[in-house]
Parts: structure tokens; sequence; C-alpha cells
């Protein structure tokens, strides 16, 4: 254990350059068209956290040498090569009785505790490798098992991604899907020169889709002369929904008028959807009605909460919902 603080130093940066060099270049050669799709898509960091990393440009290192043990991670950036190294030989927190006392996760907390690191700090796998003479050895000989392990972490990352990536496509094009959402949300509130009424119907028709996209199968329906939004099944529930931007909040006659359409539909929830919120009236005609009837009321931080935070509405629905439900017990609630 001669080599001085420096020799490790510079053994710690060998191996880590030559590991990120290793993967990079296997998932190259090996993995071209999967690695395409995964870059297209911008998933890369988060499972090949590796790939295209340069050290002391884009990620850095952390590493400790303890008596017989040696930790390496990758970590965010930090201004270099080597953001921490602690040579810990003679610190009895980290001799023998911890090596054989505690299980991994437990070595691993205090690791990172004693470099100052969190996991959030980290990126990709970290690397322990039993023995502290692995570390002293030569430049030449960290360069090979560099290349080695780069290799294969490279080899695993790309056969999980080959086995994963229809379900990557998938998640992917449904990500997409809400983006869209979004923009046209925003298009929507940005846009000027739409009539209220063509921006109305846009609106309804947007949330539709929305809701569509969850799995609510939504109709536009016409019944008795009525002109309702749309019908939707939400899990075994039948919804009544109006879809509405108004200028100003909607009103008790609005909301009584909604109600009226649930007379002949008591299984029939009612949900309304109003850019502009609701004012006192309409709160107190759902409210006086909760008995008989249940209506949902989605305002700006609803519609905003699903289409531009990308919530399901369905955890929305059913938050809102409850809120409903447990109305009728509030003046006896303790």
């Amino acid at each position: 254990m001669n080599n001085s603080e420096e020799d490790i130093k510079n053994n710690c940066i060998s191996y880590a350059e030559a590991f990120l060099q290793a993967y990079t270049a296997f998932l190259d050669e090996n993995y071209a068209e999967v690695i395409k799709s995964i870059v297209d898509m911008g998933i890369e960091p988060l499972h090949i956290p590796h790939y295209r990393r340069e050290l002391g440009k884009n990620i850095s290192i952390s590493a400790l040498c303890a008596k017989q043990n040696f930790y390496l991670y990758f970590v965010k950036y930090a201004e270099g090569k080597v953001k921490t190294l602690k040579i810990v030989y003679t610190d009895p927190n980290f001799g023998d009785d911890w090596m054989q006392k505690f299980p991994d996760s437990k070595k691993n907390e205090d690791v990172l505790e004693s470099l100052g690191l969190t996991l959030t700090d980290t990126i990709g796998i970290d690397i322990h490798i039993g023995g502290v003479e692995f570390i002293t050895g030569t430049q030449a000989e960290m360069k090979r098992v560099g290349t080695m392990h780069g290799r294969q972490f490279a080899e695993h990352d790309g056969e999980l991604l080959k086995r994963n990536l229809p379900d990557l496509v998938r998640e992917d094009r449904k990500h997409k899907t809400k983006l869209s959402f979004k923009a046209r949300y925003e298009e929507l509130c940005k846009n000027k020169d739409r009539t209220p009424q063509v921006r109305g119907i846009e609106f309804e028709k947007l949330w539709r889709d929305v809701l569509d996209f969850y799995g609510w199968k939504s109709k536009k329906i016409k019944l008795g002369g009525e002109e309702d939004d749309f019908t939707a099944i939400y899990l075994t529930s039948h919804i009544l929904g109006e879809v509405r931007w108004y200028k100003e909040p909607m009103t008790g006659d609005k909301v009584r008028s909604f109600s009226a359409k649930l007379d002949p539909r008591p299984q029939t929830t009612g949900l309304m959807i109003s850019m502009s919120g609701f004012d006192e009236g309409a709160n107190a005609v759902a409210r006086r009605v909760v008995h008989s009837k249940t209506i949902v009321f989605f305002s700006k931080n609803h519609i905003e909460e699903v289409i531009v935070n990308l919530v399901n509405p369905g955890e929305v629905f059913e938050e809102e919902l409850r809120k409903v439900y447990d109305y009728i017990f509030e003046e006896t609630d303790i």
C-alpha cells in the first residue's frame, strides 16, 4: 500500500476512462439500431446512462479505497474528472468488522455518506471490487479491467434494451400523444383569433380525445333534443359530461340545467368541466342535489393537472368524486 494518493487518483481515472470508452464502443458496434431508437426517443440517460459520457466533460467520479474494498461511483459532472477521493485504509469504520458485519446495501450507504453523495448524485451503476490490491495496480492493468467491465455492463444494458424496446416504443408514443394534448391546450389558450364558439367546440373535442386516450370510451350523443357534450364509461361508472369555456364562472342556473339531464339517468354521474370554474351558486346547487345526484366539477386547476401535468384524469376524477360523497357526512364529521 505504498501508492501515493496521486497514483491512486490516476488509476481511478484510467479505469473510469477505459470503462466509458468501452461501454460506448460496445453498444455502437453491437446494438446500433436499438441505440438509435433510444437516442431518437431521448431516453438514453435512463437506460444507457454511461453512453457517450466523457470523464471531465459530462461526468465525474467519486471513489473510496478501504482496507479490503474499492468503491467507485460515476457522478454528475463536478468541474473535473474526480469529485471526491477518500483513502481510508486505517479507518476502523471501514475495517474488517465493517466488512464482515454489514450487508452490501448498508456498506454502500456508508460509503455514499462518507463521500458526501446521495443516490441522486450518482449516474448508473456503482463499481465495487473487493481487495485493495486492485486499485494499487499499474495504469495498464486499470485500463484493461476498465475496458472489460465497460463491455460487460454495455452487453447487459444492450440486451435489456433489445428485449424491452417494443414496450419502450409504445410508452414513447403514449407520452408524445399526451404532449400533443398539452400543445393543443396551450394553443387554445394563446390564440385569440378563434370565436368563443369555435374555441368551445375544439376544447370539447380535446377533452373527449384525452378521455378516450385513457380508456373512457367517450361518445357524442343527442337524446330527446338535448345536445349533450358526451357520455363516457370510467371503470364501471356511466358519465354524462359537459365541457364549457366561458368568460365567467358557471352559475347555479347552468348547474341546475345540467342536473335536470340526470333526472332520467339515476345511475349516471355528471361531470362538468369549466375553464372559468364555478361560482358559489353553482356549488350550492350541486350540494343541494347531492343526496339524489352526483355531479363532479373540474375547474381550471383540474384541467391543467390532467392536460399540462399529464396526470391520469381518472385519478383527479376519483379525488373529486370522493369530495362529493364526503360532503354528505361533513355536518357529522368529528
